[in-house]
């Protein structure tokens, strides 16, 4: 476990739509992946250990089967596409893609200025939509926030941290030529632009923002 909280949803998520200019599959995907991977690296906040691909099994109803397979060079390569497609079970012949997500650690700044690593601190996935590769960032943690999920305010890390993400967010938006749509408010936060909108006046008591904690185990 790292040394962060996290939550069971989203605190934040962005979603970009790609046009491959053809039918979307996992050469695409993980083209995609790659390109955004990148961009997160450089700003120090994923890197790469790990993709879970996933499939379902629209016509017979099988749950979904999802592996994780590591990562131990450069994942847009044709060798590790086929990793990937070689973790459909022989069994599966109906199974399709359903999203590659990217597992690995990236580094926050604490209120000392002392950086750490947290596993899963970006979120990363793409998904075929026919012609599209949607490809969605999310984050669970409350150092991109005014706030912790305490109510406690936590400026100092908030500066740390919030603006590496939304440089790296434009960053991607340039890159793949697409609009970056927000993800959908959950209990833990909600998009304003690139970054985690701010509580309302009416919710600071003391200034203290609602206490989150109640739903983080």
């Amino acid at each position: 476990m790292g040394e962060l909280l996290r939550a069971p949803e989203a605190v934040g998520s962005w979603e970009w739509f790609v046009d491959t200019g053809g039918k979307a599959g996992i050469f695409e995907c993980l083209s995609t992946i790659a390109a955004v991977a990148e961009i997160f690296h450089r700003h120090a906040l994923l890197k790469v250990e790990a993709v879970e691909i996933c499939w379902e099994h629209p016509r017979n109803r099988r749950a979904d089967i999802c592996k994780t397979i590591p990562v131990s060079g450069a994942i847009d390569t044709p060798e590790y596409a086929q990793s990937l497609l070689a973790s459909r079970s022989g069994d599966t012949s109906d199974a399709q893609l359903k999203l590659l997500r990217a597992h690995g650690g990236g580094t926050w700044i604490d209120v000392q200025g002392n950086a750490h690593t947290e596993a899963d601190l970006i979120l990363l996935e793409t998904m075929p939509l026919f012609d599209d590769v949607a490809t969605e960032v999310a984050v669970h943690h409350d150092v991109w926030a005014r706030y912790a999920f305490s109510g406690a305010p936590h400026p100092e890390v908030h500066a740390a941290n919030a603006p590496r993400l939304a440089a790296a967010l434009k960053e991607v938006e340039s890159t793949l030529r697409s609009d970056t749509s927000p993800g959908e408010p959950t209990y833990f936060g909600a998009v304003e632009g690139y970054g985690i909108q701010a509580p309302e006046p009416y919710e600071i008591v003391d200034g203290r923002a609602p206490d989150l904690t109640d739903r983080i185990d």
